[in-house]
């Protein structure tokens, strides 16, 4: 009856696969969860070569380890005999030794050992050196790991390939003698070779070949997620990157210089570069500071780590003070970090408050307040790129981490109930106590978790396979009650199985541990060399990305840049500047969107930029995305594979101005406004020069003097409106002004001239048909 129901118990634990269900209904999970039924075919693979190099040093395992690891036992203590002192020259004069005191036991034998079964005694000449030693001893076999046969010999170095416990194995090697011989320490040395060939091969190069397998079939899942093409360029690949890139950034609200003068001056001194550096150090000397605490402080060290962090919080609020008097609270709320500094300095204040005023009362939570502090120097993350590039790695990689994580705590959800069904009732032993248990949800989740780290995952598992001494007595009024003993043992003759009165089986499900075995190596294999292989495969990917991003031709720096100098622009974050600040922002930006940086750069080198460029002119503005587009283009665009035009169009289509209809689409450009603006510079110019000799004509009396290019018959008389600006007597002029509108027939003339320019990456209509 009781070999039936654990094999019934053993078939309920299947119940525990119902929640992979779930998976095709999380759209995160059903995607790591098909990179791993995918990545099934690579990992047999690896699991194979896995296997030919376990088989090739299994067998030298069988050749040199044979039988050899079998060592005498005392069955008191449970530890190995030691030779060396049980038979000491130095108080045994009867026992073998050299002039030079060096000295070798005689071995034990296996018969030796068996011959002590039912217990012997070793007499000392001299009790006062040593009194007699009683021994029960016993001939055993390493109950973990031996080379005894293939099957064990692959499973030894199973473990050991997951480097734990693989020490032991080694030294153990190093003692082994021959057969029938119990072990001498250090009997060869040149033992230790195999053992370190074999982690070297079979763990550091073997196994993580799952690390390849796993990774690989990683990024190839998301290829096809992102349905990355195989025709596409390095060159064209990254302008995809660019332009996904740009989706990320936008403009920044900035701060508005307050009227009121003593304000300004605030606002000017909180926001200068040498204030933002010293508040920087204080961060840092306030963290060496925090670090400077430990165990058993005098009073007079405590109080002054006390007096110095209070100081840095009075420094961290009289900055909030003057940041929120120069902002005021609207604008100083609404920055992120000012919200995170002013909570910082709240719990700082609260800490010192409560040490002050409340010494010697134990306030629960006051150490967590204390630690926020520390949390300041997440502060430095803007300011250092290489800090920058890591914290942007690690939030890019967030939402994929949550997916995989989720499938992990899927797994360990999976197994942890699998584990209580047929490890809960195992006996504690070494490895399998309070700590590490499947006795209950929690505790198995926790072991769980434990083993995928690898630590003590072997210990666990041999405990789980334990067969003798594993029937646990439970009848009150038994002489043997609480006591264990082996299935057929005396003892539990007239007991029935029974929960509280019998006996109760503590054993592993199977009298060979073969569960135990299949449970734990699947675990292990699962959960500690793919699913975290999968977290290394995100981070690593989004690692390259954010290094890719930085070193590309249009990085994540020069897309700072440009926010900065836009957002000055645009304070107010409208997305929109006048089309004449065009000349600002590509004068301020670094080379290649700009010219900051360049050598020898002139006003003709902007100008030459932006009519190299095609940016819509909305009524006189530019956008902030169709800018960035077109000067990005400028440097890195290529044309596109139709598909990929499609998907990209796809992803930035909701950054763009909407149009009602299609007549309300602009029909010009920037580079058509500043052209306008040089040929009505120019024709005012002209205008201004005629109208001069016009005067000095009639101040002379002599006749106007005519430029040859113009027909006597087109001359214009003093005082008559020009279409392009009204011409007074004194010769001056006004046109349009900056950000205003640009005359229709001179613009009209002015794209007649210049002709149908070619798309360029940027322009309005290529955005919206045509992101190359």
């Amino acid at each position: 009856g009781g070999g039936n129901l654990t094999a019934l118990r053993a078939l309920r634990t299947f119940r525990a696969l119902r929640p992979i269900r779930m998976a095709s209904r999380a759209e995160g999970m059903k995607v790591v969860v098909n990179a791993l039924f995918q990545s099934i075919p690579g990992i047999a693979n690896v699991a194979f070569v896995c296997l030919l190099f376990y088989i090739i040093f299994g067998i030298l395992g069988l050749n040199l380890f044979m039988g050899k690891y079998y060592f005498c036992k005392d069955v008191n203590t449970g530890e190995k005999i030691d030779a060396n002192w049980l038979f000491d020259a130095q108080v045994n004069p009867m026992f073998k030794y050299e002039l030079n005191m060096t000295y070798k036991a005689d071995p034990i034998t296996k018969l030796w050992c068996q011959a002590g079964v039912n217990g012997t005694t070793i007499n000392y000449p001299n009790p006062s050196l040593r009194p007699s030693v009683y021994l029960e001893t016993k001939w055993v076999n390493p109950t973990d790991y031996n080379f005894d046969n293939i099957f064990a010999s692959i499973f030894t170095l199973f473990e050991m390939a997951t480097l734990e416990g693989w020490l032991d194995v080694m030294y153990d090697g190093v003692d082994a003698t021959i057969e029938d011989q119990h072990p001498e320490r250090d009997n060869d040395k040149w033992i230790c070779v195999f053992f370190l060939l074999f982690i070297v091969v079979g763990s550091f190069f073997v196994m993580n070949l799952f690390v390849g397998v796993t990774i690989d079939k990683f990024n190839e899942m998301k290829e096809k997620q992102e349905g990355r093409s195989v025709f596409l360029t390095d060159e064209q690949r990254a302008w995809v990157s660019i332009q996904k890139l740009m989706v990320g950034v936008k403009p920044l609200r900035m701060y508005i210089v307050p009227e009121n003068e003593i304000r300004r001056i605030i606002f000017d001194f909180v926001n200068n570069d040498q204030f933002d550096a010293f508040i920087m150090a204080m961060i840092l000397l306030n963290v060496i500071v925090m670090s400077m605490a430990h165990a058993d402080m005098t009073m007079a060290w405590e109080n002054g780590l006390f007096y110095a962090n209070s100081a840095f919080a009075i420094v961290f609020l009289l900055e909030a003070i003057l940041k929120l008097v120069a902002l005021f609270p609207r604008q100083y709320f609404n920055d992120n970090w000012n919200n995170f500094d002013f909570v910082v300095v709240l719990l700082s204040l609260l800490s010192m408050f409560v040490t002050f005023f409340m010494k010697g009362t134990k306030i629960p939570g006051l150490n967590l307040l204390r630690v926020f502090r520390v949390t300041r120097i997440f502060r430095l993350i803007p300011k250092a790129k290489g800090l920058r590039t890591l914290f942007q790695t690690l939030v890019v990689s967030l939402p994929a981490l949550g997916n995989v994580g989720s499938v992990l705590f899927l797994f360990f959800f999976i197994f942890a109930v699998m584990g209580m069904n047929l490890f809960g009732k195992i006996k504690f032993q070494d490895f399998l106590q309070r700590h590490a248990n499947f006795r209950d949800f929690t505790s198995g989740l926790m072991v769980l978790f434990r083993m995928s780290t690898g630590e003590s995952w072997n210990g666990i598992m041999h405990d789980c396979m334990i067969s003798q001494e594993c029937w646990y007595v439970n009848k009150k009024d038994s002489p043997y009650y609480d006591m264990y003993f082996s299935a057929g043992d005396p003892e539990l003759d007239g007991l029935s199985e029974s929960y509280d009165d019998g006996m109760d089986n503590h054993c592993s499900p199977d009298p060979y541990g073969m569960a135990a075995i299949v449970f734990f190596c699947i675990f292990v294999i699962i959960c500690a060399f793919v699913m975290l292989n999968l977290v290394i495969a995100v981070i690593l990917e989004n690692f390259q990305k954010s290094s890719e991003s930085e070193a590309a031709t249009v990085g994540r720096d020069h897309m700072a840049r440009f926010v900065d100098v836009w957002s000055r622009l645009d304070p107010y974050s409208t997305y929109y500047i006048p089309a004449g600040k065009l000349t600002t922002v590509v004068g301020e930006l670094d080379t290649p969107l700009g010219t900051r940086g360049a050598d020898h750069a002139t006003k003709t080198d902007v100008q030459n930029i932006i009519m190299s460029v095609d940016i819509p002119n909305h009524n006189g503005k530019v956008h902030f995305y169709e800018t960035l587009h077109a000067l990005a283009g400028r440097v890195a665009g290529l044309p596109l594979p139709e598909d990929e035009e499609v998907k990209i169009r796809g992803k930035i289509k909701d950054k763009l101005p909407t149009f009602t209809n299609e007549s309300s689409i602009p029909k010009y450009t920037a580079a058509h406004y500043h052209a306008a603006l040089y040929v009505q510079a120019a024709v005012r110019g002209f205008l201004a020069r005629y109208h001069m000799r016009v005067k000095i004509a009639e101040q002379t009396g002599s006749d106007v003097p005519i430029d040859d290019n113009i027909d006597k018959n087109q001359r214009i008389p003093t005082g008559q409106n020009s279409k392009n600006g009204k011409v007074g007597g004194d010769g001056s002029s006004s046109g349009p002004q900056e950000g205003g509108g640009v005359n229709n027939q001179l613009a009209e003339k002015v794209e007649a001239d210049t002709g149908s320019k070619s798309a360029q990456p940027g322009n309005h209509k290529d955005l919206n048909h045509s992101s190359g």
